[in-house]
């Protein structure tokens, strides 16, 4: 799909760079956020509203805060907490949902992401360094490699 029908050639040149080690993790890091608000700002404008319409903003905020705290206390396991996030905040637009979870799981593996030490041992069922960064987004780069795919 040359012509970026599912809107993932600069995920899937990201995730090439930091996987080939010419990206650090922390600009990987910086470059992905920054490519994933665009992403989700411009998908909300395609639906002009709310994320879910039948979870209130503020409900959703309390259930986040209550699902931070499971994985954090590693009470959830992080694929878990990454699917229940994704079906209270994922947005309905044009990128068809299986594409949308792609990018939600690279969103939710990024967001994790820390050198902060301290973070690491105190909540390591949820946070990861960078070699875990690596490891979790290797398997990712094959599908983005097949949906972005020039044939």
């Amino acid at each position: 799909m040359n012509d970026d029908t599912l809107g993932l050639t600069g995920y899937a040149m990201l995730l090439e760079a930091l996987l080939d080690g010419g990206l650090p993790a922390a600009a990987f890091e910086a470059a992905m956020m920054r490519l994933w608000s665009a992403d989700r700002d411009r998908e909300r404008a395609v639906t002009r509203g709310e994320p879910s319409a039948t979870t209130s903003q503020p409900e959703r905020a309390r259930i986040t805060e209550d699902l931070l705290a499971q994985a954090c206390a590693g009470q959830m396991r992080p694929a878990d907490f990454g699917r229940t996030w994704a079906s209270i905040w994922a947005f309905e637009g044009r990128r068809p949902r299986v594409v949308a979870n792609i990018v939600d799981i690279l969103h939710g593996y990024t967001y994790r992401y820390t050198t902060d030490l301290a973070l690491l041992a105190e909540k390591p069922a949820f946070y990861i360094d960078e070699a875990h960064l690596r490891l979790y987004m290797m398997p990712l780069r094959d599908v983005l490699a097949v949906l972005t795919d020039d044939d």
